[in-house]
């Protein structure tokens, strides 16, 4: 009876460690997956604050009595006193991408637009 005894002990503390052991490397596992969860919601919100902050092209940078309609999102201009147009006033509109067009070897004469930026073999074509 005394051995059966010390057997029901000897196997009840084993089970008892068995189970700390799970405990443990559960708990481990757990950290582990927290941490890598974590790394990437981190990447992804860095990610995506990146992306936000793209910089504006050159010609839409002015200064904001030229633009009819400014970029509300986070664009970034190098000139110092400038905002990012999405439309720029039409008294304004000096570069072929301000009209909608494309600089082309030829296009009809109503698609033209006299512009600033187009290589001077170019002329500035709005198909829209």
């Amino acid at each position: 009876m005394v051995a059966s005894r010390e057997s029901e002990i000897i196997e009840s503390s084993t089970v008892t460690e068995s189970h700390a052991t799970l405990r443990l490397l559960l708990a481990e596992r757990m950290r582990s997956c927290t941490f890598i969860f974590v790394a990437l919601a981190t990447v992804l919100l860095y990610t995506k604050y990146i992306n936000a902050l793209e910089i504006c092209s050159q010609e839409n940078c002015l200064t904001p009595d030229k633009c009819e309609e400014s970029i509300k999102s986070q664009v970034l201009c190098e000139k110092q006193g400038t905002m990012c147009c999405s439309i720029v006033k039409s008294e304004f509109r000096t570069h072929c991408r301000h009209h909608g067009g494309e600089c082309m070897d030829k296009c009809a004469l109503k698609l033209q637009h006299n512009t600033i930026d187009c290589p001077s073999n170019q002329v500035c074509c709005v198909l829209v």
